[in-house]
């Protein structure tokens, strides 16, 4: 869904669904929404009940492979390029945006958001309250 009116939903908070289950996601994602402009984003863990329901854009594979961001219009960005959306929201950082658009950049920054997404449980656990079914935890 796009809205026809550039400015509409523009008062709305982007939405960033983030691993619950991961110390090192909810340690991030509370950083990124901090460093973003106030009210321009709003954390929700795609674990909860009922969250993916609302987006049916956005897939519970995608999000176990990388934070999404659903920005107001409905546009989904992913990974580094949610980051780099959430950090946007701040005139000072907007900057963040053309360099990672730059090809070379890119292609590096979104790399090493995968290498770290792929291994995020082991550098900082899984929280207690979910055990690690996947296995991904354990350091082989």
């Amino acid at each position: 869904m796009v809205a026809s009116d550039p400015n509409q939903g523009m008062n709305e908070p982007s939405i960033l669904l983030y691993d619950g289950t991961c110390r090192f996601c909810q340690i991030g994602s509370a950083r990124l929404a901090r460093l973003a402009r106030p009210g321009s984003i709003e954390r929700q863990d795609f674990h909860e009940p009922g969250v993916l329901d609302r987006f049916p854009q956005v897939t519970r594979a995608s999000c176990e492979s990388a934070m999404q961001l659903i920005m107001p219009t409905g546009v989904v960005r992913s990974g580094m390029g949610a980051a780099v959306e959430a950090l946007a929201t701040r005139v000072w950082l907007r900057w963040a945006r053309w360099v990672y658009r730059a090809a070379p950049a890119r292609r590096v920054l979104d790399w090493l958001y995968a290498v770290i997404a792929r291994n995020r449980h082991r550098l900082m656990g899984h929280v207690k309250r979910v055990p690690c079914e996947s296995g991904t935890c354990r350091v082989h």
